[in-house]
C-alpha cells in the first residue's frame, strides 16, 4: 500500500515537472521574442538619431545661409556707398583741377 501512496505522489510530481517544462519552454520563446523585438527597435532608435543629427546638420547650415543673405543687403550698401563716394571723389578732383 505504502508504495502505490508514493506512486500517486511521483506522477503527480512529474505531472507538475512537465507542466513547469512546458511553462519555462513558453518563457524563453517569450524573452527571444522580446530579444528580437528589442533589437528591432535598437535600430530604428540609431536610425531615428542618425536622421536627427542629418537635420541638425541641414539646420546649421540653413541658419548659417540665413546670416549669410541676411549680411548681403549690408555689404550691398556699403559697396553702393563706397563706389559713389569714390565717384564724388574723382568728380571733386575734376573739378578742382580745372
Amino acid at each position: 500500500m505504502q508504495d502505490c501512496k508514493d506512486c500517486i505522489y511521483v506522477d503527480t510530481l512529474s505531472k507538475r515537472v512537465t507542466e513547469l517544462e512546458k511553462d519555462v519552454d513558453n518563457i524563453k520563446k517569450d524573452i527571444t521574442g522580446i530579444k528580437q523585438t528589442n533589437a528591432r527597435f535598437e535600430e530604428k532608435f540609431d536610425r531615428l538619431f542618425e536622421s536627427i543629427k542629418k537635420i541638425e546638420i541641414s539646420i546649421e547650415k540653413i541658419s548659417n545661409r540665413i546670416e549669410e543673405i541676411e549680411s548681403r543687403p549690408n555689404k550691398l550698401l556699403w559697396g553702393v556707398l563706397g563706389t559713389l563716394a569714390g565717384a564724388l571723389l574723382v568728380s571733386g578732383l575734376k573739378f578742382i583741377g580745372r
